[in-house]
């Protein structure tokens, strides 16, 4: 059953699942929320973010090495900037908000044995660029 309500990052699994077509807003309360409890990511102050969802095995291809935007020929949901919640310490979070232009696409996933993956990015203040979170992403139903 799709996640209709909330974050739809399964905190357990990773997985991303979302609805083809729908926003993804933090308005809605239903921002991807990507969360290390650890606080084991870089010091994400300044930082900016990525997401980016890919038609094929995760982890997803590297990116060109063009920081911004990056570059994702494949890419099944373009990069998407998203904001940091909190840059440090034990609960550092990333938030990204999909518009239904980044997710209405004619190519549904419909079981999580697909193979669809995402990625979120950082370019940290002193340009680094470093994968924060990867993990399989189902995309349910078929938009217009």
């Amino acid at each position: 059953m799709p996640l209709l309500s909330g974050n739809p990052v399964n905190a357990a699994t990773l997985q991303v699942t979302l609805m083809a077509g729908d926003d993804y807003k933090a308005a809605d309360g239903r921002a991807l929320l990507f969360a290390n409890p650890n606080g084991n990511w870089p010091n994400l102050a300044g930082a900016a973010i990525w997401f980016v969802g890919q038609a094929g095995n995760f982890p997803p291809q590297q990116a060109s090495g063009i920081p911004l935007p990056l570059i994702f020929p494949a890419a099944l949901i373009p990069p998407v900037a998203g904001t940091v919640v909190t840059p440090t310490g034990a609960n550092q979070a990333v938030q990204v908000e999909l518009p239904a232009a980044s997710t209405s696409f004619v190519r549904p996933s419909p079981s999580p044995t697909d193979l669809y993956s995402y990625a979120v990015y950082a370019v940290l203040a002193n340009g680094d660029i470093v994968t924060l979170q990867t993990g399989p992403l189902q995309v349910l139903g078929v938009s217009a």
